[in-house]
């Protein structure tokens, strides 16, 4: 299979992106040239077709937070994302992560937070915590 992929990281995903190209470039074969964006036109949120036309990619794995800003129809779907839809110029795969959040630490420091004082707490989290 002949391919170019691009690989959208996040500044704060940007860390692990040689382990992922590594593996991806050990899955997919001599035939894929996989690239690494992490300068995205817009926001890290949003797919970077502009970067992915600059090496004619096929396809881009976005990975990290995104918008989902306005796509074109479904164009696949794989249980490990959310969502793999078609962007107004090329596919796009979006993978999101899930982060760890230690409940005791968290409750411990909700029930401080509650013993001293009587007004209403309000607790807020990201879906990736979720």
């Amino acid at each position: 299979m002949k391919c170019d992929l691009c690989c959208q990281f996040p500044d704060d995903l940007l860390k692990d992106s040689p382990r992922v190209a590594k593996a991806l470039r050990s899955e997919l074969g001599a035939g894929v040239r996989l690239f690494v964006m992490a300068d995205a036109a817009y926001g890290s949120c949003c797919v970077d077709e502009i970067g992915a036309s600059h090496v004619d990619a096929e396809c881009v794995v976005h990975y990290g937070h995104a918008c989902m800003s306005p796509l074109g129809k479904i164009f696949w779907s794989l249980p490990v994302s959310l969502g793999n839809r078609r962007t107004s110029t090329l596919p796009a795969m979006f993978v999101f992560g899930k982060a760890s959040i230690d409940i005791k630490n968290c409750a411990d420091l909700i029930g401080h937070c509650l013993s001293s004082t009587d007004k209403p707490i309000l607790v807020c989290a990201t879906y990736t915590c979720i």
